[in-house]
């Protein structure tokens, strides 16, 4: 049957199949667009998210450090340092839960922000009870020691 058709005819045939074939291909490479878009649309989603979630860790690693500084140090500048990274960390928390659109993910960003109130309520509970702790041995403490040293000293010479 081939044998019969006409050049022309032969010809138009061939043009046809390769333009089926270019029909079929620009058909999978459409689909292929649309199924890259979305998934970049995913990827910039979670590299969004991603981001914030790097930086709590990033400011509450800060602020943990600063708390370590002041309990070390009692420096009020250091208790500062902590206060405005914690501060900063509770906002991008903050950020993160109002940004989020997964409601599993916007859940846990939830309990994160109240573990952070929780953790914050309880660092500066150390800290207060740390100075009260130094107030008791600059004012009670040390006098006494330094009377019972001379009270042992007494004791040794006599």
């Amino acid at each position: 049957m081939p044998t019969k058709l006409s050049i022309t005819t032969k010809t138009a045939l061939g043009f046809g199949l390769i333009l089926l074939c270019m029909a079929v291909t620009l058909r999978f490479a459409i689909v292929g667009l649309d199924s890259t878009t979305d998934s970049f649309a995913t990827y910039r989603e979670l590299a969004k998210n991603s981001l914030l979630s790097g930086r709590v860790q990033a400011y509450m690693l800060l602020a943990s450090r600063a708390a370590r500084d002041f309990l070390s140090t009692r420096d009020p500048e250091e208790l500062k340092t902590y206060d405005a990274r914690f501060a900063n960390a509770k906002e991008f928390a903050l950020e993160q839960q109002r940004k989020l659109k997964d409601p599993k993910r916007r859940e846990l960003s939830g309990t994160l922000v109240e573990e952070l109130a929780s953790y914050e309520e309880a660092n500066h509970e150390v800290f207060r009870l740390m100075q009260i702790r130094d107030e008791i041995v600059e004012q009670r403490l040390n006098p006494q020691g330094s009377v019972m040293r001379r009270s042992l000293s007494e004791v040794m010479d006599s």
